[in-house]
């Protein structure tokens, strides 16, 4: 979140409106899927699927946007990219870190496309980062008829949806605000991550997805 003076302050700079700088923070989702903390400027842990820090990110978007970096792959509920059928990235896979996890350096020249944690200490100072080229990191690949491209399909909707009642599905009948939406996925969600054993989440979950998940869980 940015004060109006920041906003002011990027837009003398840069051209770019005072609307579309703040819309490239994630106040743009605040209240609708996640909570801004107007004090702290930081997400709110108790906010629906949100992250407070990190981010995921699709390897062939970063190749084709020479690095630049999606908003909507900071959100908790941002998974898949649609567009290139791959689920996103949850790691530098030469560091093994969450992308993001810390601000950028002051010293350095920002590199969005490249990793920019920092070594193990051991090394020595260090302040521009791993350096590896997360365009290049592999993630699932996903059928065209995908039922995860599918469902982030909808969850898109439901990022854009504002103020508007959601009416699909189970709410045709009862229109519902998107947050009260989110939090009837997430309890779903829980549910069957929580509940169902290996067995059934290996029978109902796409091969490739299924294997990938529960490999990190034996992690």
């Amino acid at each position: 979140m940015l004060t109006g003076p920041e906003a002011e302050a990027i837009t003398a700079a840069t051209g770019v409106s005072c609307s579309a700088v703040k819309e490239m923070t994630l106040a743009h989702y605040d209240p609708q899927i996640l909570l801004v903390n107007e004090e702290s400027r930081s997400v709110s842990r108790r906010s629906i699927w949100g992250r407070s820090t990190g981010s995921r990110f699709c390897p062939s978007c970063l190749k084709e946007q020479k690095g630049r970096w999606q908003l909507e792959w900071r959100l908790g509920w941002a998974s898949a990219c649609v567009h290139h059928r791959r689920l996103l990235a949850d790691r530098c896979p030469a560091c093994s870190r969450v992308p993001r996890m810390l601000p950028t350096s002051g010293t350095a020249i920002p590199r969005p496309g490249l990793c920019g944690h920092p070594p193990p200490r051991s090394t020595g100072p260090f302040r521009r980062g791993c350096g590896f080229d997360l365009s290049e990191t592999d993630s699932v690949r996903l059928e065209p008829d995908s039922p995860v491209l599918r469902a982030q399909t909808r969850i898109m909707e439901i990022f854009e949806s504002r103020e508007r009642p959601l009416a699909f599905g189970a709410y045709r009948h009862n229109p519902q605000p998107a947050p009260a939406v989110l939090l009837d996925i997430r309890a779903l969600g829980s549910r069957f991550l929580t509940d169902l054993p290996r067995e059934e989440l290996v029978a109902r979950l796409p091969a490739g997805l299924a294997d990938a998940y529960l490999s990190c869980d034996d992690r």
